[in-house]
Protein backbone atom coordinates (compact mmCIF):
# COMPACT_ATOMS: atom_id res chain seq x y z
CA UNK A 1 0.00 0.00 0.00
CA UNK A 2 1.09 3.84 -1.16
CA UNK A 3 -0.79 6.26 0.40
CA UNK A 4 -0.21 9.86 1.65
CA UNK A 5 1.08 10.74 5.20
CA UNK A 6 -2.12 12.71 6.60
CA UNK A 7 -4.68 9.35 6.05
CA UNK A 8 -5.23 5.91 8.28
CA UNK A 9 -7.19 2.68 7.45
CA UNK A 10 -10.63 3.30 9.52
CA UNK A 11 -9.49 0.82 12.46
CA UNK A 12 -13.84 0.20 12.00
CA UNK A 13 -14.75 0.61 8.47
CA UNK A 14 -11.50 -1.00 6.92
CA UNK A 15 -11.79 -4.85 5.79
CA UNK A 16 -8.34 -6.28 5.26
CA UNK A 17 -10.02 -9.86 4.29
CA UNK A 18 -12.44 -7.87 1.99
CA UNK A 19 -9.08 -6.50 0.10
CA UNK A 20 -7.15 -10.43 0.49
CA UNK A 21 -10.97 -11.55 -1.35
CA UNK A 22 -10.44 -8.76 -4.16
CA UNK A 23 -6.73 -9.96 -5.12
CA UNK A 24 -7.78 -13.78 -4.55
CA UNK A 25 -10.25 -13.54 -7.32
CA UNK A 26 -8.70 -12.03 -9.81
CA UNK A 27 -5.56 -14.58 -8.87
CA UNK A 28 -7.95 -17.34 -9.49
CA UNK A 29 -8.27 -16.31 -13.18
CA UNK A 30 -5.29 -17.37 -14.20
CA UNK A 31 -1.92 -15.80 -15.70
CA UNK A 32 -3.63 -14.46 -18.31
CA UNK A 33 -5.82 -12.30 -15.89
CA UNK A 34 -4.77 -8.32 -15.63
CA UNK A 35 -3.19 -7.44 -12.01
CA UNK A 36 -5.34 -5.43 -9.82
CA UNK A 37 -4.93 -1.96 -8.12
CA UNK A 38 -7.14 -0.52 -5.75
CA UNK A 39 -7.07 3.36 -5.65
CA UNK A 40 -8.78 4.67 -2.66
CA UNK A 41 -10.88 8.22 -2.32
CA UNK A 42 -10.82 9.39 1.10
CA UNK A 43 -13.30 10.24 3.78
CA UNK A 44 -12.69 13.09 6.21
CA UNK A 45 -13.47 10.91 9.34
CA UNK A 46 -14.52 7.44 10.56
CA UNK A 47 -18.78 8.32 9.14
CA UNK A 48 -19.77 7.16 5.96
CA UNK A 49 -21.53 9.88 4.97
CA UNK A 50 -18.45 12.25 5.98
CA UNK A 51 -16.97 12.31 2.24
CA UNK A 52 -17.25 14.76 0.39
CA UNK A 53 -14.81 13.90 -2.09
CA UNK A 54 -16.61 10.37 -2.61
CA UNK A 55 -20.23 11.74 -2.98
CA UNK A 56 -19.17 14.61 -5.34
CA UNK A 57 -16.27 12.62 -6.93
CA UNK A 58 -13.63 14.48 -9.15
CA UNK A 59 -11.09 12.04 -9.16
CA UNK A 60 -9.36 12.07 -5.97
CA UNK A 61 -7.52 9.28 -4.89
CA UNK A 62 -5.02 9.19 -1.49
CA UNK A 63 -4.13 5.38 -0.92
CA UNK A 64 -2.79 2.77 -3.51
CA UNK A 65 -3.73 -1.05 -3.07
CA UNK A 66 -1.18 -3.24 -5.17
CA UNK A 67 0.92 -6.35 -5.26
CA UNK A 68 4.52 -5.84 -5.99
CA UNK A 69 6.46 -5.39 -8.46
CA UNK A 70 5.13 -3.00 -10.78
CA UNK A 71 6.31 -2.99 -14.13
CA UNK A 72 9.35 -0.53 -14.65
CA UNK A 73 6.95 0.77 -17.42
CA UNK A 74 4.22 1.76 -15.30
CA UNK A 75 7.52 3.64 -12.60
CA UNK A 76 8.77 4.83 -15.48
CA UNK A 77 5.33 6.82 -17.02
CA UNK A 78 4.74 8.32 -13.01
CA UNK A 79 7.88 10.27 -12.86
CA UNK A 80 6.52 13.59 -11.37
CA UNK A 81 7.16 16.23 -8.52
CA UNK A 82 5.61 15.49 -4.88
CA UNK A 83 2.55 17.49 -4.15
CA UNK A 84 1.42 17.67 -7.44
CA UNK A 85 -2.44 18.43 -8.32
CA UNK A 86 -4.09 15.60 -10.01
CA UNK A 87 -0.46 13.55 -9.93
CA UNK A 88 -2.88 10.40 -8.70
CA UNK A 89 -4.71 10.82 -11.76
CA UNK A 90 -1.56 10.19 -14.03
CA UNK A 91 -0.65 6.86 -11.51
CA UNK A 92 -4.54 5.41 -12.61
CA UNK A 93 -3.91 6.41 -15.97
CA UNK A 94 -0.09 4.35 -16.13
CA UNK A 95 -1.46 1.70 -14.20
CA UNK A 96 -4.90 1.53 -17.10
CA UNK A 97 -2.10 1.59 -19.14
CA UNK A 98 0.01 -0.96 -18.49
CA UNK A 99 -2.81 -3.85 -18.25
CA UNK A 100 -4.32 -3.19 -14.35
CA UNK A 101 -7.52 -3.00 -13.65
CA UNK A 102 -7.83 -0.02 -11.15
CA UNK A 103 -11.11 0.03 -8.66
CA UNK A 104 -12.34 2.21 -6.30
CA UNK A 105 -14.27 0.54 -3.71
CA UNK A 106 -13.99 3.26 -0.96
CA UNK A 107 -17.57 2.88 -0.21
CA UNK A 108 -16.88 0.64 2.72
CA UNK A 109 -13.15 0.30 2.37
CA UNK A 110 -13.10 3.72 4.50
CA UNK A 111 -9.32 5.74 4.34
CA UNK A 112 -9.62 8.58 6.73
CA UNK A 113 -8.34 11.98 6.00
CA UNK A 114 -6.52 13.84 9.08
CA UNK A 115 -5.39 17.19 7.50
CA UNK A 116 -4.56 18.78 10.93
CA UNK A 117 -3.34 22.27 9.48
CA UNK A 118 -4.62 24.16 6.97
CA UNK A 119 -1.71 24.74 5.46
CA UNK A 120 -1.80 23.16 1.61
CA UNK A 121 0.73 23.13 -0.79
CA UNK A 122 -0.18 22.94 -4.35
CA UNK A 123 1.95 22.71 -7.39
CA UNK A 124 0.30 22.72 -10.96
CA UNK A 125 -1.25 20.09 -12.33
CA UNK A 126 1.51 17.74 -14.18
CA UNK A 127 -0.76 16.70 -16.97
CA UNK A 128 -4.01 16.92 -17.31
CA UNK A 129 -4.19 14.69 -20.76
CA UNK A 130 -3.30 11.46 -18.83
CA UNK A 131 -6.12 11.83 -16.06
CA UNK A 132 -7.37 8.03 -15.02
CA UNK A 133 -9.85 7.60 -12.75
CA UNK A 134 -11.50 4.82 -10.93
CA UNK A 135 -15.20 5.69 -9.40
CA UNK A 136 -16.15 4.59 -6.23
CA UNK A 137 -17.98 1.17 -5.36
CA UNK A 138 -18.52 -1.07 -2.62
CA UNK A 139 -15.80 -4.09 -1.94
CA UNK A 140 -19.12 -6.57 -2.83
CA UNK A 141 -19.58 -4.20 -7.04
CA UNK A 142 -15.54 -4.46 -7.04
CA UNK A 143 -15.59 -8.21 -5.98
CA UNK A 144 -18.54 -8.86 -8.72
CA UNK A 145 -16.60 -7.04 -11.28
CA UNK A 146 -13.55 -8.75 -10.65
CA UNK A 147 -15.65 -12.48 -10.89
CA UNK A 148 -17.32 -11.09 -13.83
CA UNK A 149 -14.44 -10.17 -15.89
Amino acid sequence: MVCNADVHLSPTSFSVKAVQGMFSAMEAKGNGAQPLALALTRHESDNVADAPLVYDYRGSHDAFILKPPLPLDVLAGVTHPQNCYQSENIVIHELKKGGYTVLNPCLDLILVHQHAVDLRQWRPSVDSSRYGRAHPMDSAAALRFIQNM
